[in-house]
């Protein structure tokens, strides 16, 4: 009887080992994959602001790939469509960034872009396919966007959509306009200053230096 329960003590004691000694080698291979992932994605960035070509095909492979998969996977279209709502409602800059370039898209709205006091870009408007470079991304733009940023001081260097609104909105919206985040309060902001504008220019033509002309 002795020998049989030491046995069995022995094979508990060794099954006990195995489990502590594995452990620690799953989190050792999880480190191991969290850092090669790292580097894979430390790798993919420095790819996408230095080659330009390796660049451009992985951004159409991304394009093609959730365009299939939106067109034959329910399951993957309902998915991309809660993670979209839900980084809409969640993530400020991303819902102004969608917001603004949906503005570029009506003819309505073209105020918004030629008359706002924008700050380093200013926004261009396309109809036809044009090609331009990020200053950001390095990326040459050779599809129909909506809308492309050129810098105010360099007009030579241009910004994508995505590129610029990674961006404070300190940085990225017309000077007053930084805490607009709708089109409601950016229509009652322009009005508002509109009106400041007005009443100081009238200011300015009433009087000279403090004196009333006659």
């Amino acid at each position: 009887m002795r020998p049989t329960l030491l046995r069995d003590a022995g094979l508990i004691a060794k099954k006990l080992y195995a489990l502590i000694e594995s452990r620690p080698f799953s989190s050792s291979s999880n480190a191991c994959s969290s850092i090669a992932s790292m580097k894979e994605n430390e790798r993919q960035k420095r790819l996408r602001r230095t080659n330009e070509e390796w660049h451009r095909k992985y951004n159409a492979y991304q394009r093609d790939y959730k365009r299939r998969m939106r067109e034959t996977d329910p399951d993957f279209r309902k998915k991309d469509a809660e993670e979209h709502r839900e980084r809409y409602a969640t993530n400020s800059r991303y819902k102004l960034s969608c917001l603004i370039s949906a503005w570029a898209g009506h003819d309505r709205w073209a105020w918004i872009f030629e008359e706002l006091p924008w700050k380093t870009h200013f926004p261009l408007r396309y109809t036809n396919s044009v090609q331009r470079r990020c200053e950001s991304c390095g990326l040459t733009i050779r599809r129909n966007p909506r809308l492309i940023w050129q810098s105010i001081a360099q007009p030579d260097l241009h910004s994508c959509h995505a590129c610029y609104m990674k961006q404070e909105p300190e940085v990225f919206m017309p000077e007053g306009y930084e805490d607009i985040r709708g089109m409601r309060a950016l229509v009652a902001r322009k009005r508002q200053l509109d009106e400041l504008n007005c009443e100081a220019s009238r200011a300015d033509s009433t009087f000279d230096g403090g004196k009333k002309i006659e």
